[in-house]
């Protein structure tokens, strides 16, 4: 059975994709969810990002705070020729492919031409597929880190020190200094330290000593 997929193109439209199956869909939900969650990029770097609801703070329902309720593939039951068709942008997606390995193999030049994948845009619905993506890393101490999206949480501060260097391993601690207080040479300006739990961080590619 065909699947419509809402996704959101460069932080500009939200765009339906008619999808051959519904393996095809939730294979590219998932594709995009990897890519919101882990890379780093804002929506608005050539990509498709999850199209979602926020629900806002309510006094009267706190528990549902933060909460976003993210579109899921639905039943396409018409035929592809029944609607104007949204043209997938190819470019977008192997500028996503390439920032999710850069992170999964935690490599400024990740081993892309190897990677096994494909998208075909058809006359009955788009396929895609790709082999499993290499699993997140953890970091040891001197490897840039990253905490995901997913496990921000409602720290106080916490996008303050959401991305930078592993200093010392503490078992189930990271002590780590952010990004902002580092350079390609080392340290710079003022220093503050942050301690996480090293549950919440993968490893990332150093792109502080990319051009090293």
């Amino acid at each position: 059975m065909k699947a419509i997929l809402k996704v959101t193109e460069n932080n500009t439209y939200v765009k339906s994709f008619i999808f051959y199956s519904f393996g095809d869909a939730r294979r590219f939900l998932n594709f995009v969810n990897i890519y919101y969650n882990e890379s780093g990029c804002g929506n608005g770097y050539d990509a498709y990002w999850p199209n979602y609801l926020h629900i806002p703070y309510s006094r009267f329902l706190p528990f549902i705070r933060g909460i976003y309720i993210y579109s899921r593939p639905r039943p396409y039951l018409l035929s592809v020729n029944d609607v104007k068709k949204n043209k997938i942008r190819l470019d977008f997606i192997q500028s996503m492919l390439y920032h999710i390995l850069q992170v999964r193999f935690a490599a400024n030049e990740p081993d892309f031409e190897n990677f096994k994948w494909s998208i075909e845009d058809t006359k009955e619905g788009i396929k895609f597929n790709h082999e499993d993506f290499p699993p997140q890393v953890r970091p040891q101490v001197g490897d840039m880190y990253r905490i995901p999206r997913s496990c921000l949480g409602h720290i106080p501060d916490i996008l303050e020190y959401s991305e930078g260097r592993v200093i010392e391993d503490l078992d189930d601690i990271f002590k780590v200094i952010p990004c902002q207080c580092l350079s390609n040479v080392g340290l710079k300006g003022p220093q503050k330290i942050f301690y996480i739990e090293a549950e919440r961080v993968i490893k990332i590619n150093d792109w502080l000593n990319r051009y090293k």
